[in-house]
């Protein structure tokens, strides 16, 4: 069944405008010497999503499938794709991403048997602009809050949590051995089920150890919408890692533990927002605190 190089999924929900970029992207590849294909993973979209598919189907370079996962989830989209891949190496893009005309080429390192998995370079496309608060979480090179990853020009082996869950290449047994992913990316009203996605995957993965390595040549750019441009959504994404976390923390202890010391915390880390706040608005305040001499 599987005799084919490459599989290349893109789990996606609603975003069909994105879908068709992505798309038209990966329809311009340079030619390869090895079979490839492209499973579209409908996770419940409710939008465009399969008319986009149907539109551009009769003239894809390769075979282009569309698959329905009515359970919700961004892992169901993955490991659905893993299931049904023909391909022996699996690529995973996100649906706000287009690629490079050289990207189908982050998958010879696995090829040649120099890795296990490959992480490509993911670059932004700024929807508006930039706040300058931005550049405090964001040092140009890696962002987990917007899914970007720059380690340069070089190849090199990589740590296995920098393998983004969007743009990598991974052979599909490995995926298969390891269970596939975790929880992840659940919407809004089953917030609750959400888990560590790939970054369970990938410990797991730690684990074994297999080899990842970065290859620069794999260039996707990721969309980052305006919306995903303000505070509001970073303090969202950290409240969704915060579930991550935990789920990662009970998975590994096995049971529950009294999330009293997380209370504790948590009210000392609103004392410090309130705190710097009112200084914040109040320069005398600041004159106060840095006072040289208090008698």
């Amino acid at each position: 069944m599987h005799n084919m190089l490459l599989s290349v999924i893109i789990p996606t929900r609603n975003r069909s405008v994105f879908l068709y970029h992505l798309l038209e992207s990966l329809a311009k590849e340079v030619q390869t010497d090895f079979e490839w294909e492209v499973l579209i993973i409908d996770n419940g979209s409710t939008d465009a999503t399969r008319q986009v598919y149907e539109q551009l189907l009769p003239l894809f370079p390769v075979p282009l499938k569309y698959l329905f996962e009515p359970v919700p989830g961004l892992h169901n989209g993955r490991n659905t794709g893993a299931k049904e891949a023909k391909g022996s190496i699996l690529a995973y893009l996100d649906d706000d991403m287009t690629v490079s005309e050289h990207w189908i080429r982050g998958v010879e390192l696995i090829r040649q048997n120099q890795a296990d998995a490959v992480a490509g370079k993911i670059l932004p496309i700024w929807e508006g602009s930039i706040p300058e608060w931005a550049y405090i979480i964001y040092d140009g090179k890696i962002s987990g809050h917007w899914g970007l990853l720059d380690l340069g020009k070089e190849m090199q082996i990589v740590k296995p949590d920098m393998i983004p869950g969007g743009n990598s290449f991974i052979k599909r047994q490995i995926v298969i051995d390891l269970k596939g992913f975790n929880p992840d990316g659940m919407p809004s009203e089953l917030i609750k089920y959400r888990g560590d996605g790939e970054t369970g995957f990938y410990n797991r993965f730690k684990a074994m150890n297999y080899v990842c390595m970065y290859d620069p040549i794999a260039v996707a750019h990721h969309m980052i919408t305006k919306e995903k441009l303000t505070l509001e959504y970073i303090c969202e994404r950290s409240f969704r890692q915060g579930i991550s976390a935990s789920y990662s923390e009970i998975r590994k202890a096995g049971k529950l533990s009294d999330p009293i010391f997380l209370k504790i915390n948590d009210a000392y880390k609103k004392g410090m927002i309130y705190h710097r706040e009112e200084v914040i608005k109040d320069p005398s305040l600041l004159e106060w605190i840095i006072k040289d001499n208090y008698l």
